[in-house]
């Protein structure tokens, strides 16, 4: 699941070692081949607006129950309405990193997005916060 299921990042276990120590040795060394895939990742998939979107799952990262479009135009400093950020949601929903939730009659302006990509929220919760650190080893 931390991997995606994505044969290149297969290749790179290896099956002497224990998954924990395996996942240690891809993830969390500089010099390791999964260090910059997080950004390769947005790069790939969103081109030039790539900071954008990584910026928007990074908050969304923040806060598992989710935040509504208001609360995501605060964070972002940005007016309301913006078509960049309906743009954007709409996009990561599509690729399947962010889900929509709501309640029954609610206005589409109080919904929820939340992040259901494993590898965003492994990113997120355990590496980037080594990477903040400046941990190496």
């Amino acid at each position: 699941m931390r991997l995606r299921g994505v044969a290149k990042y297969l290749t790179y276990l290896d099956v002497k070692l224990s998954f924990f120590v395996n996942i240690d040795k891809i993830f969390f060394r500089i010099n390791t081949p999964l260090y910059g895939e997080y950004d390769i990742v947005f790069k790939t998939l969103f081109y030039d607006k790539h900071a954008y979107h990584k910026n928007l799952v990074d908050i969304l990262c923040n806060k598992q129950a989710g935040y509504t479009n208001v609360e995501l135009e605060s964070k972002l400093k940005i007016l309301s309405y913006n078509k960049t950020l309906r743009i954007a949601l709409d996009e990561l929903i599509d690729i399947g990193f962010i889900k929509v939730i709501s309640k029954f009659n609610q206005n589409t302006r109080d919904v929820k997005y939340i992040i259901v990509d494993p590898f965003c929220l492994f990113y997120n919760k355990w590496v980037n916060t080594l990477n903040k650190n400046d941990i190496s080893t």
